[in-house]
């Protein structure tokens, strides 16, 4: 299920920067949605089929993957927004629990950064912020 979050808060700030969060445990979701509150507007998907649904309609400022959903890698999904032609590419933030060198091969894909689970609200937003720089 595809869900989007914050919603008031997007209308209030036209400005709001878009994140797509497709993580398949709804508490680290959940956590997400607390750290971001205020800035953001946050579309979830728990699986890849319901992220590749919700590209179709939406283009995010950044896409926060998981690599291991229930559907399939997320990997796959990295080289998929990648090959799309996009006005604007997504920053792509991987998030994952797998040991070893996993961001380094992420970041060689595409990614713009990685995030080793479990992670703190504040280095979600550092992180974050640290991709849309120009």
């Amino acid at each position: 299920m595809v869900t989007e979050k914050n919603g008031d808060s997007a209308r209030k700030d036209e400005a709001a920067r878009t994140l797509l969060v497709v993580e398949d445990q709804p508490i680290i979701r959940r956590s997400i949605l607390r750290a971001l509150r205020d800035g953001w507007r946050i579309s979830e998907a728990g699986s890849l089929a319901d992220a590749r649904k919700t590209l179709k309609e939406l283009t995010p400022d950044i896409v926060l993957l998981d690599l291991r959903l229930p559907d399939g890698d997320g990997e796959e999904l990295i080289d998929e927004i990648r090959s799309r032609d996009w006005s604007v590419m997504p920053a792509i933030i991987v998030i994952s629990g797998r040991p070893g060198d996993v961001g380094t091969e992420v970041l060689r894909k595409g990614a713009a950064g990685y995030l080793s689970k479990p992670f703190t609200a504040s280095e979600l937003r550092s992180t974050l912020e640290e991709a849309l720089r120009p």
